[in-house]
């Protein structure tokens, strides 16, 4: 074979090659683009019309709008929303910007199970909206639920909404603050985890078993669940002992920042004190008056006794104060008051009188503390 012909058949297989590569780069890289139509001389990107929200519930007995946001390349208005063979008409539903509304006057009078609507784009492809239709209360399959004080992990209740709102939960018939627990979103099948916070259980009182209600919006009946609260008891403050301070008239008493607080495991701390403010009324004259304090994160109140004497030592005041007291307690026998007695009688100096009055506070015996009871009815 010449040259000239060798270099013929290569030239004719080079050929071959660079067109065999461009026909497979064509094949493999054009389906990867988007889909283009011609419009005239235009190309025009066509991207199909899309329903983001696929399914969602309408619940008759708390009846909302149901609110459709659609991606478009059209115009929405030449749009048609059809279920089975009834096409909605301008009283069904209202478009603003790319949000269809679907009113609940129409949905409240359809009397099937589920609406297949389908929006009917002018151009692209029709999509289709899933409305389960229901005219039931919100439920909860378990019946009780347990916490045990010692426990950090949250309780969780799935709770099957049927497209109603939670509104509130409720313990003991007092509302649970907003931040006791936590709503998650609908699962695939209807079902709504709602978690009732461990911080808020743990202040709970011990050995309880009350009913927490879930309350829905709309008609319908609110579920409950038992809640049974065990384990190790809260520790809070049980009491606060008061003190005592003396002044004379015209000077206001300084009172001091902390009190000693006592816990219900029998405990003591000292806390801080935020006090009443005293009108200078108080100690214009010889008196003995009280004033209340506030401790953070409790109801218990603190209280300080003042002595208001005219003389600069107000020893023989303080006796008296000391000795109304130890009076006061003897007549009530409560804890509160038999503490306050012995810390008014400890602030007076060592004498006949102060030996006399701590014997009699040491004599008092306390009450026990009132019990509740339930009342059974017998047949």
């Amino acid at each position: 074979m010449s040259i000239w012909k060798k270099f013929e058949k290569y030239k004719t297989l080079n050929i071959a090659l660079v067109v065999g590569f461009i026909i497979v780069n064509l094949v493999v890289v054009i389906p990867t683009f988007a889909t283009y139509k011609t419009t005239g001389s235009t190309r025009v990107l066509s991207v199909p019309n899309k329903v983001v929200t696929a399914t969602t519930v309408f619940n008759k007995l708390d009846a909302k709008d149901v609110d459709v946001t659609v991606t478009t390349g059209t115009d929405l208005t030449a749009m048609k929303i059809i279920n089975g063979k009834y096409v909605l008409t301008e009283n069904d539903y209202t478009i603003v910007g790319n949000k269809v509304t679907i009113f609940s006057t129409y949905l409240s009078e359809l009397t099937t199970r589920s609406a297949k609507l389908k929006f009917d784009f002018a151009s692209g492809t029709d999509k289709y909206l899933t409305i389960t239709l229901k005219n039931e209360s919100a439920s909860i399959s378990a019946k009780s639920i347990s916490f045990t004080n010692k426990s950090t992990k949250d309780i969780p209740v799935t709770v099957k909404a049927n497209g109603l709102t939670l509104q509130g939960i409720s313990y003991a018939e007092e509302d649970l603050p907003k931040d006791a627990y936590s709503e998650g979103a609908p699962s695939s099948s209807g079902g709504v985890k709602v978690s009732i916070k461990a911080s808020y259980l743990a202040t709970l009182a011990n050995d309880t078993t009350k009913k927490l209600v879930f309350n829905y919006s709309g008609a319908g009946t609110n579920p409950a669940i038992t809640l049974k609260v065990s384990g190790s008891k809260v520790i809070t403050v049980s009491s606060v002992i008061a003190v005592t301070r003396t002044t004379t008239v015209g000077v206001a008493p300084v009172l001091p920042e902390q009190v000693t607080a006592i816990y219900t495991d029998s405990s003591r701390k000292l806390v801080d004190v935020t006090w009443d403010a005293i009108d200078p009324s108080e100690y214009a004259e010889a008196r003995t008056f009280y004033v209340e304090g506030t401790i953070a994160g409790t109801t218990v109140k603190a209280n300080a006794i003042v002595i208001v004497s005219m003389e600069t030592d107000p020893t023989d005041w303080a006796v008296i104060a000391a000795t109304q007291l130890v009076v006061k307690a003897e007549g009530s026998k409560t804890q509160v008051d038999k503490d306050a007695a012995l810390v008014a009688v400890n602030a007076l100096p060592l004498s006949p009188a102060k030996t006399a009055l701590l014997a009699r506070v040491n004599a008092i015996v306390v009450e026990p503390a009132e019990t509740e009871f339930e009342i059974i009815e017998i047949l």
